[in-house]
């Protein structure tokens, strides 16, 4: 079987990560483009894919089946909701991910950012951080940090966050955490102070950020993503605008961080980005694919 990995990311794809893949029949393609224009992909031999989001984020119905001969495919990120499961499934196309890898450095970026929110540092820089009072900000000791989705992420952000101390509060899909204070969905839009949203996208948590629930939040309170599940982030703009919310923090597209009014965190997708997490995810990739070789699946998720 042919391995094809298909990264841009030479600090994950390293010398030293190839070393390790000696005796395999690997090809290394880093040039993002669109996987059928990718000349390696077309013939009829056994493949096993190994794909990067900034090599190509479309694995749709329309692009895989393009795609000969696919035994495997392992994707270099936690988050699957960018592949077709139900297609891959019905060709038996095995799919592994590479859970938690960056779990520490999602939860620090957000909890940076939203401690960013907190001092309006958004609003500090695009007032080319002028000394105006006018951008004074709020500490978070002693106020209600709602967490929506008390997964491995939220887990850590809420460790941090009771760290500042912060009271946590959450609602989860999974079992509760004795740990922290569980409430209904509703009373966590009511009553955080500060809500973090840490979800995966899918059909049923796409259901859950509604317009109703968004206009119950408090005036001043602070609203940070790490994730995307879908909302409508136009109305929040507007109401920030309206000052009728205290700021927001999403990761967004390269340069976008001046194109909003209003204290508004609009970063490039780097949280996931530190020494130790590409560390990490390289050595899982490697495991993977030398798993995947010999059959064995440890990270299969269909």
């Amino acid at each position: 079987m042919k391995v094809l990995i298909l990264s841009p990311i030479k600090e994950v794809i390293t010398d030293s990560f190839k070393m390790k893949l000696k005796g395999l029949n690997v090809q290394y393609i880093e040039k993002s483009e669109k996987l059928d224009k990718v000349y390696e992909l077309q013939n009829n031999e056994e493949k096993l894919l190994v794909i990067d989001p900034d090599f190509t984020y479309n694995l749709s119905r329309e692009v895989l089946e393009k795609i000969p001969n696919v035994k495997c495919i392992i994707l270099t990120t936690t988050a699957f909701s960018w592949i077709d499961l139900d297609y891959c499934n019905e060709q038996n196309i095995i799919v592994c991910n590479t859970p938690y890898f960056s779990s520490e450095a999602v939860a620090e970026w957000a909890f940076m950012s939203s401690l960013a929110l907190a001092r309006k540092v958004p609003l500090v820089i695009k007032n080319g951080f002028e000394h105006d009072y006018n951008y004074t900000g709020i500490e978070l000791k002693n106020k209600k940090c709602g967490i929506l989705g008390l997964g491995n992420i939220g887990s850590k952000f809420a460790e941090l966050a009771s760290g500042f101390g912060m009271q946590i509060q959450y609602w989860s899909r999974s079992d509760k955490n004795s740990k922290f204070s569980y409430v209904t969905l509703d009373e966590l839009f009511k009553s955080s102070e500060l809500l973090y949203v840490s979800l995966p996208e899918n059909a049923e948590t796409n259901e859950l950020i509604t317009d109703e629930r968004i206009k119950m939040m408090q005036k001043n309170a602070l609203l940070t993503f790490s994730s995307s599940p879908k909302y409508n982030k136009e109305l929040v703009l507007e109401i920030i605008k309206e000052k009728k919310l205290g700021g927001l923090s999403f990761e967004g597209k390269s340069n976008e961080f001046n194109n909003y009014e209003g204290n508004v965190w609009a970063a490039p997708s780097l949280g996931w980005c530190t020494k130790e997490s590409m560390e990490r995810n390289s050595e899982m990739i490697l495991r993977n694919i030398k798993d995947a070789v010999k059959g064995v699946y440890a990270n299969k998720i269909n």
